[in-house]
C-alpha cells in the first residue's frame, strides 16, 4: 500500500485475481471510508463483479455506495462529426439549462470527440475506434520480444478502420442518481436512462427546401444561412447564438425554418436508438 494525496493507502490487487484497486481510508472528512476501484468492468458480467467485491469487502455488497459509474452505448457506422450539427444537450439543475458543448480536434482527422457538462456530471461522444489505437500502441510497447505479435481485431472485437462512436454519460461524487446510488441498484440500470438530457434534431428530410418551398425569399436565404451556420459551429451554438439575437423569439424562428436543420443521413439515430442500444449491452452484462 503506497500513500496517495486522498487515501492513507492505494494498493493494487490484480496480483491476488482481483481486478481492482484498494484505496484505503480516505483523508478527509472524520470518517475514513474506502474505495474500491473497478477495472475494465464492461467487460465483465455482473456476476463476477459481485464476487470480486465479496472478496475485498466484509459487507453486504448491494449496500456500498457508487462513487463514479460510466453508462454508455456503442454505436457502430456512425461518426463523432455526425453529431456535431444535429445534438443539443441539457442538464436539468434548472429545467432550462443547456450547457455549451465543448469540441475537441484531434490532428487532421476532424471531431474527435464532443462532451458537455463537467466534472462529476457530463456527457462524452467520442471515436472508440480512435482510443482503442492509442491503447493499442501502448500494449505493443509493453508487450515482451519473445511474445506472439498483438492483432488489434482480436484484442477489442474490430478492426483498426471500423467506424464506432461510443456516446458516455458519467456520475461521480454528489451527482450520482437515486436510481444507481448503490452497487444493488446496478442490477436494474438497463430501466434508468442516462440519456434524457439529448435532444437529437435529424426528423426532416436532408433535402434542403428551394425557394418556391419557402413562404418568401427572405425566408429561403435566412434558412440557409441558418444551415450553414448549424453545420459549421454546430447546433447547440447555433441556438443559444439566434436565442441572444432575435430579441426573444428564437424558438419561433427555429421552427420556422426548421426544414433547414441538417437532416439525418442515419435515420434510425434517435435518443430512443441510443438508449435501446444502452438497455441490450446492460441487459446482456447482468445476464437478464
Amino acid at each position: 500500500m503506497r500513500p496517495s494525496r486522498d487515501y492513507a493507502g492505494v494498493g493494487d490487487l490484480r496480483p491476488f485475481g482481483i481486478d481492482a484497486l484498494l484505496h484505503y481510508r480516505c483523508k478527509h472528512g472524520s470518517h475514513g471510508n474506502h474505495k474500491l476501484e473497478m477495472l475494465d468492468t464492461g467487460s465483465k458480467p455482473y456476476s463476477a463483479l459481485v464476487a470480486q467485491i465479496e472478496g475485498v469487502v466484509d459487507h453486504p455488497v448491494d449496500d456500498l455506495g457508487i462513487m463514479r459509474v460510466d453508462l454508455c452505448a456503442d454505436l457502430p457506422g456512425v461518426t463523432v462529426p455526425w453529431f456535431q450539427p444535429r445534438l443539443r444537450v441539457k442538464f436539468k439543475r434548472t429545467s432550462r439549462e443547456i450547457r455549451p458543448l465543448k469540441v475537441d480536434i484531434i490532428g487532421k482527422v476532424g471531431v474527435e470527440t464532443i462532451s458537455a457538462g463537467q466534472r462529476p456530471n457530463m456527457l462524452r461522444i467520442y471515436n472508440k475506434v480512435e482510443e482503442r489505437k492509442m491503447q493499442f500502441r501502448k500494449m505493443q510497447r509493453k508487450a515482451s520480444k519473445d511474445a506472439d505479435p498483438l492483432d488489434f481485431e482480436t484484442e477489442f472485437g474490430f478492426g483498426p478502420d471500423a467506424v464506432l462512436t461510443r456516446v458516455e454519460r458519467q456520475f461521480g461524487g454528489c451527482r450520482i442518481p437515486s436510481e444507481i446510488a448503490t452497487f444493488g441498484h446496478l442490477a436494474h440500470a438497463a430501466d434508468f436512462n442516462p440519456f434524457d438530457i439529448l435532444e437529437i434534431t435529424g426528423e426532416s428530410s436532408a433535402r434542403l427546401p428551394t425557394v418556391e418551398e419557402c413562404e418568401s425569399v427572405t425566408d429561403y436565404l435566412a434558412g440557409l444561412q441558418l444551415h450553414s451556420k448549424v453545420m459549421t459551429e454546430g447546433l447547440q451554438s447555433t441556438i443559444r447564438w439566434l436565442n441572444a439575437k432575435s430579441g426573444g423569439n428564437g424558438a419561433r424562428l427555429r421552427k420556422r425554418l426548421e426544414r433547414f436543420l441538417p437532416g439525418s443521413n442515419a435515420d434510425s439515430i434517435t435518443v430512443q436508438h441510443i438508449f435501446e442500444t444502452y438497455q441490450r449491452s446492460v441487459r446482456q452484462q447482468l445476464g437478464s
